[in-house]
């Protein structure tokens, strides 16, 4: 190939690019009065499914701290060993 034939397809292939550029360029304008509607009622329909998210956080707090609270009162005390991990003879190794 010659340096002119070269020149040619790289002016041609830049040609090519500029007119899928101008092409998209006007989708893209054509398209975006609409995302904006999109964008709003995605929003406005996100807001119950946070909020749900939120009450079930609200009301499961009080539950988990409870929990919580009633397990570490019955941990063991620093004198008693913990008989979870105590190996007495009818355990088997």
């Amino acid at each position: 190939m010659s340096l002119e034939s070269d020149r040619d397809a790289y002016i041609e292939l830049l040609d090519e690019a500029g007119n899928w550029i101008v092409g998209l360029g006007i989708i893209s304008l054509t398209i975006f009065p609409l995302a904006l509607p999109i964008v709003a009622l995605t929003a406005i329909l996100a807001i119950p499914v946070l909020l749900g998210g939120l009450l079930i956080a609200v009301l499961a707090a009080p539950v988990l701290l409870v929990r919580r609270a009633l397990r570490a009162g019955r941990a063991p005390h620093s004198g008693e060993p913990d008989r979870r991990y105590v190996r007495t003879a009818s355990t088997r190794l």
